[in-house]
């Protein structure tokens, strides 16, 4: 097996929470219903980064109940790019979005209650939910380094991260156009800033530290089967 058996278990779980916190929050199309037009909750990398990590984990307890299958190499495989996303979520969210003011400004709407459509609409677990699918990334992804048994390889670790970051940057700048509003108030706050240019170097900027937080996880891996 790739990943024992216990930590697969465990990372699934906080990975499934994750998700599951998505549902706990007001639905997008009350929320963002601008910038979500065409890609609802799939907008968000959040939303992406933690369905990736639970099948990721789902995937690595089959592996563990029935070992020496095909699913132990994409076990290792997968690796660079779930520790990347995972790891990459937690800092995130945390330095950018929790804290920003526009963000709770919303949150506290939202508790207390929004009128639409002529019913109050209240949502008294959003500061929960929003912890529950932030807060488990840094763990999960240090689990897995911890308890993996094999190094992924160098492609592993480059194309993986680098073309799931490729496409969701796309898919990003694509929703900016066709909706004219950015799916993250802090790129609102970039531009206001900096302009366009600002928030084109911006996200390169997140997208170049992911790309090498896959790279840090292989060095955790290798570092620690050296031992």
């Amino acid at each position: 097996m790739a990943l024992p058996l216990a930590p697969s278990i465990l990372c699934l779980s906080l990975s499934a929470l994750a998700v599951f916190g998505a549902w706990l929050e007001p639905p997008c199309r009350f929320s963002m219903p601008v910038p979500t037009r065409y890609t609802g909750i799939w907008s968000f990398l959040t939303f992406q980064t933690n369905v990736i990590s639970a099948g990721y984990f789902g995937i690595c307890v089959v592996s563990a109940l029935v070992p020496d299958t095909l699913l132990d190499p994409c076990v290792v495989t997968g690796f660079p790019l779930a520790f990347a996303l995972d790891l990459l979520l937690t800092p995130l969210y945390y330095g950018l979005d929790h804290f920003n003011a526009e963000n709770v400004k919303v949150r506290r709407k939202w508790i207390q209650g929004v009128e639409i459509d002529g019913t109050r609409m209240v949502y008294p677990y959003v500061e929960v939910a929003a912890h529950l699918q932030h807060a488990p990334g840094a763990v999960v992804a240090l689990v897995a380094a911890l308890c993996i048994q094999a190094s992924p390889s160098r492609v592993a670790c480059t194309v993986g991260p680098c073309s799931y970051l490729a496409f969701y940057l796309t898919q990003t700048i694509a929703c900016r156009v066709a909706t004219g509003a950015w799916v993250y108030p802090v790129l609102e706050d970039v531009q206001r800033a900096a302009g366009l240019v600002g928030v084109g170097a911006f996200i390169l900027v997140v997208c170049a530290v992911g790309a090498v937080l896959a790279w840090v996880g292989k060095a955790l891996v290798d570092a620690r089967l050296a031992l």
